[in-house]
């Protein structure tokens, strides 16, 4: 979880679409002393400034308004995550509050789809097959056969950032990436030891806090609590219990409608037309049909099949 967050943010910071990125004039000096890729060398202006010029991974505007855009009409399943609205400031064009769970989504689902188009071919194809890798890595059923592919394709993205990006972005967050298809191996898929889990409850006993001089006191006091009222609640009709809220869209996936009634009068034949419709469509009525035929058959002997 915090390999994955670490990275997002180090990876949208170099984008230039999170925080202070760390493509410095400091990182580009790096390079000039390990006279590496030229053009990304800083170069000194007649006024004593000195110049950056823009890297192969840095969005220009039209790409950073492409780019949120579609991710501002990205819509998910209820409870599949936070309101992807919620992390873009759209007028400055950046991410911001990203959580854990915000960059891991970001990372295996949403990235590669709002990077399309935009960003030239080697870096963003690149980028596309880290997220394929941490979307593999993630699922709840990984065949073992394929670790040694996954292993070998990380590796390759590790080797073609070395290419693209500069120095200051490989850190230690970045570096253990390696090592998680060896830790899926040893303690099966991720999911099963992820901390996710732990950080939501850490962050409602958090909230249990009164007395900050007596933490633990009042995380025991503000829990018993807790117990007590949902234990009452079973016994007390008309109460709602403590727990995870309904979902707002349980109405709609159970079939019941929830924005209103609303009729339609058929005036025509279109009905008979649907309900045949969903006959012809239905296994249910093949023994009937089957049956009308030989019937039509024994009726009409000299007719044809049509």
């Amino acid at each position: 979880m915090h390999v994955t967050k670490n990275l997002c943010i180090n990876l949208i910071g170099f984008l230039g679409v999170y925080g202070k990125t760390k493509d410095t004039f400091e990182a580009r000096q790096e390079l000039q002393r390990m006279e590496e890729r030229d053009g990304l060398h800083p170069e000194i202006r007649a006024n004593g400034w000195h110049y950056l010029s823009p890297a192969s991974y840095t969005l220009r505007k039209e790409e950073k308004k492409s780019m949120f855009e579609c991710l501002s009409r990205v819509k998910v399943p209820s409870g599949y995550s936070s309101n992807i609205k919620g992390i873009l400031n759209m007028p400055k064009k950046k991410f911001t509050n990203l959580k854990s769970h915000d960059c891991h989504v970001l990372l295996t689902q949403l990235l590669p789809v709002a990077l399309l188009g935009i960003l030239p071919k080697n870096v963003r194809l690149t980028i596309v097959k880290l997220c394929a890798f941490l979307n593999v890595i993630s699922q709840k059923v990984i065949d073992p056969d394929n670790l040694i592919k996954m292993q070998n394709d990380v590796v390759q993205c590790l080797v073609a950032f070395e290419l693209i990006f500069s120095p200051s972005f490989f850190n230690i967050m970045t570096h253990l990436l390696i090592h998680l298809v060896k830790e899926n191996d040893i303690l099966r898929p991720v999911f099963l030891h992820n901390m996710f889990s732990f950080e939501r409850f850490m962050a409602v006993l958090k909230k249990y806090v009164r007395n900050h001089a007596r933490p633990e006191g009042s995380i025991s006091s503000g829990y018993g609590t807790e117990e007590v009222i949902e234990f009452c609640v079973d016994f007390i009709d008309d109460l709602k219990p403590i727990g995870v809220p309904k979902s707002r869209y349980e109405g709609r996936l159970s079939g019941k409608g929830t924005l209103g009634k609303k009729s339609y009068v058929c005036l025509d034949d279109s009905l008979k037309k649907a309900h045949y419709m969903v006959l012809q469509q239905s296994s249910l009525v093949d023994s009937y049909i089957k049956e009308h035929k030989l019937i039509l058959r024994s009726e009409f002997p000299v007719k044809s099949e049509a």
